[in-house]
């Protein structure tokens, strides 16, 4: 999961969820978590790469997106910017050839 805090309705949903389980017959409560479960997973964010992030940070620092572009390259609005793509493989190739070097 990602650093990002989680909404208040999402953790008034488990919550609920979690009192729900606890008053209901056996024979209903896999399914009704199951799926409860699955709809909380879904509004959940997704797993951010770490390096993603890095990649992100350093191209906070270049001259490549504007002062009113940098919200959205936090939240992954540019990932798909050839500079972040750049950063981000020169991150993976770095950590590769370190691995390679320690071995």
């Amino acid at each position: 999961m990602s650093d990002l805090p989680i909404s208040q309705e999402l953790v008034e949903r488990a919550f609920a969820l979690v009192r729900e389980a606890g008053k209901m017959p056996d024979n209903g409560f896999c399914l009704r978590v199951r799926e409860e479960a699955s709809a909380i997973v879904a509004l959940l964010s997704k797993p951010v790469d770490p390096d993603l992030i890095e990649a992100r940070a350093i191209a906070e620092d270049t001259p490549w997106f504007s002062a009113n572009q940098l919200a959205a390259l936090r939240s992954g609005g540019h990932d798909d910017a050839m500079a972040v793509k750049v950063i981000l493989k020169a991150i993976k190739r770095g950590r590769t050839l370190q691995r390679e070097e320690q071995s």
